[in-house]
């Protein structure tokens, strides 16, 4: 294995482990371990063996910082060591052996945002902690780490494969971090590559030159976009789809499309988290290209949401309202106080008062009625129109954004 394997592969220990002690598996979410962890109680056993973990990933990062001359590499290292070093003490100071739990209080962020910070400085994009967020729990801090680790560790990855024949193929969308015991896995990433090549230019700016996937034994894993997080993988020795979508409407729209079209079943195991069961070799090349597909997808969706609601849902809705004539008759009472009904002038008075009460009355209902109708009617477009996607009746991203608007 290389060094970013072993990086990787450490990475994703901490991440089942922390998982385990909120009680997140890959089978489902048990309840009262999830609620107890929400409280501070965490599995003592498991706990210090997370903490050991930890200490022990920090004679890693400093072989990595000596052994590769990168400074990117190297630079990363070190903020990750002082993470550690914060780290590791914490337990001593805000939790307490009540066995057969540790009991942890929330820790302060500030360190922990700073260090995250100087990632971001340095290039490497990572970090789950916001600046809103002035305490955060044990595992939250573990969380955030983790996902820098990880990041670290592909780019350790991309730098250890940029010479590799894969890499130059695919554009360096595509990075080896070890060799892949099916072939479906390579075919996977050339085909997300491909496309991502061919769709670039429809995505939002922000999102362009984002798109990398880092292939494993038995797994391929996605970076989808620029937003922190938008992730997935496909792991064929589990059978599994891990989709990682921060935005709740893309979420289920994906997933919903994979259902209907893939015949996998979905579901949402965390609140930005989405899994898909029964994976199977054939199914791998066609989730990789439905990824090229939903770069800046959410930006799209409000843009589209937006302009049904304003375009099309609250016109036709206040013509219907109007013609039906629900309010006429309040309208009328409400305007008989300011119009007078003596003169032809104040029956003007009274008619012009009652048609624009009325269709003050309808905006109202229609506003509220259309801010939830048009993001159902962008979601079932979205949804149809990755269907079409999957069916390969939608070959252009661009073209997909034409049905969805």
């Amino acid at each position: 294995m290389t060094r970013a394997a072993d990086i990787l592969a450490r990475e994703e220990e901490l991440r089942t482990l922390y998982s385990e002690l909120q009680g997140i598996t890959p089978y489902g979410v048990d309840k009262d371990v999830y609620e107890l962890s929400r409280m501070g109680y965490y599995d003592l056993r498991k706990f210090n063996e997370l903490v050991d973990m930890l200490d022990a990933t920090e004679l890693m990062l400093i072989d990595t910082k000596y052994d590769y001359d990168y400074d990117r590499v190297s630079e990363g290292s070190d903020v990750l060591l002082d993470w550690l070093y914060e780290l590791i003490k914490q337990p001593e100071i805000f939790c307490a052996r009540r066995y057969p739990y540790m009991i942890c209080e929330e820790m302060p962020t500030g360190k922990y945002i700073e260090l995250q910070n100087k990632m971001r400085e340095i290039g490497i994009n990572c970090g789950l902690l916001t600046e809103n967020e002035r305490e955060a729990s044990f595992v939250r801090i573990v969380d955030s780490f983790t996902n820098c680790l990880h990041s670290l560790g592909l780019e350790l990855a991309e730098y250890e494969s940029k010479f590799e024949e894969l890499t130059q193929e695919t554009n360096e969308v595509c990075s080896l971090v070890e060799e892949p015991k099916s072939e479906a896995l390579i075919e996977a990433c050339k085909v997300f590559a491909h496309y991502v090549e061919e769709n670039e230019e429809c995505y939002h700016s922000m999102d362009r030159r984002h798109q990398k996937g880092y292939i494993y034994e038995n797994k391929i894993q996605f970076d989808i976009g620029g937003q922190v997080g938008h992730k997935a993988e496909i792991d064929l020795s589990k059978g599994v789809f891990r989709y990682y979508e921060p935005d709740r409407k893309r979420g289920r729209a994906v997933t919903t499309a994979i259902e209907n079209e893939l015949g996998l079943v979905c579901e949402q195991v965390y609140y930005d988290e989405y899994v898909c069961r029964d994976v199977t070799e054939d199914k791998v090349v066609e989730l990789a290209r439905l990824l090229a597909f939903i770069p800046s997808l959410d930006i799209y969706m409000d843009e589209a949401v937006t302009q049904y609601k304003y375009d099309v849902c609250e016109p036709e809705c206040e013509d219907e309202c109007v013609t039906e004539g629900e309010y006429h008759d309040t309208c009328v009472e409400i305007c008989e106080d300011s119009c007078k009904i003596d003169s032809e002038e104040d029956e003007e008075c009274m008619s012009e008062c009652v048609l624009d009460c009325v269709h003050r009355a309808c905006r109202d209902d229609c506003e509220r009625y259309c801010d939830e109708s048009a993001e159902d009617e962008i979601l079932n477009r979205t949804i149809d129109t990755l269907e079409e996607v999957l069916r390969h009746d939608i070959d252009y991203y661009c073209d997909a954004l034409n049905y969805i608007y």
